[in-house]
């Protein structure tokens, strides 16, 4: 960190929120990461990556198809043999499009689509959140202060809030049931105190 850099101080963490949308996650990759891998591996390319996942996530194949015209290409001339080509990708690509097609419509059903870019490819080629992506999508669920205004505003709200939990001790049973912060007034811009038994 560079000097006088602020540390970004963590305020807020909603957790049932991020455990949530974890689950949800975890849960599409359970019944839908191993299909698609199996279904790559069946087009002949190498590994799946990343770049391919963002293809299958935003239902563009088109990246895909053209790799394994490449390398179809390679083994039978494209001038001559062009129908085939296109024939051979085509059956490479069946599963993968089939796959897809419900990876898309589960992504649709369970309106998870704003978490899909928290999916990624680890380097052996299997889906899933990495850890990186966990920490990213705990950020998402964390409200952070940044600048030394705000880390100021904030220490000077929780002593306010510590202030009155101090005066509410001291109060005890003199303050009957009220709420602490109904010993509290507004008047002129200003917090007052109310009128209150003391003694």
């Amino acid at each position: 960190m560079k000097k006088g850099a602020i540390k970004p101080l963590l305020v807020s963490f909603e957790e049932s929120e991020y455990r949530g949308d974890l689950h949800k996650l975890e849960e599409l990759i359970k019944a839908h990461g191993k299909k698609i891998e199996k279904a790559f591996e069946a087009t002949g390319l190498e590994k799946l990556n990343n770049d391919h996942l963002r293809g299958i996530l935003n239902g563009d194949l088109d990246g895909i198809r053209k790799e394994i015209a490449d390398v179809i290409s390679k083994v039978l001339d494209p001038v001559y043999l062009s129908r085939e080509i296109a024939n051979n990708v085509n059956g490479k690509m069946e599963s993968l499009e089939h796959e897809t097609r419900d990876l898309l419509s589960a992504i649709g059903a369970r309106r998870v689509g704003y978490l899909v870019h928290y999916i990624s490819v680890s380097d052996t080629g299997e889906i899933s959140v990495s850890d990186e992506a966990k920490e990213s999508l705990r950020d998402s669920h964390s409200t952070f202060l940044t600048t030394e205004e705000g880390i100021n505003r904030y220490n000077l709200h929780k002593a306010a809030a510590e202030a009155i939990n101090t005066f509410a001790d001291e109060m005890g049973d003199l303050l009957g049931y009220s709420e602490p912060l109904e010993a509290f007034g507004y008047e002129n811009g200003r917090v007052i105190p109310r009128a209150n038994r003391y003694e």
